[in-house]
């Protein structure tokens, strides 16, 4: 197997954590699918705090009824 062939793969180890680009899967990973807007809110903050978001879950959270969890990512 080549260098260039194995550079162009995306691998990961097997513990690590595939990128999350949808806000429902966000909450279903947080096991908040089914909780109030405002616990859903906080554990999105909290994730964030650790987590960087991808540049599609940055805008499915723009278009959903959390983007307000964006005004305080960086806080």
């Amino acid at each position: 197997m080549s260098v260039r062939f194995t550079e162009d793969l995306d691998f990961r180890a097997p513990n690590a954590q595939q990128p999350i680009h949808v806000v429902g899967v966000l909450r279903q990973h947080l096991g908040v699918l089914d909780e109030p807007k405002d616990v859903v809110v906080k554990a999105i903050r909290e994730w964030l705090k650790l987590n960087a978001a991808s540049s599609a879950l940055i805008r499915d959270l723009k278009r959903s009824e959390f983007a307000v969890v964006l005004d305080h990512a960086d806080a």
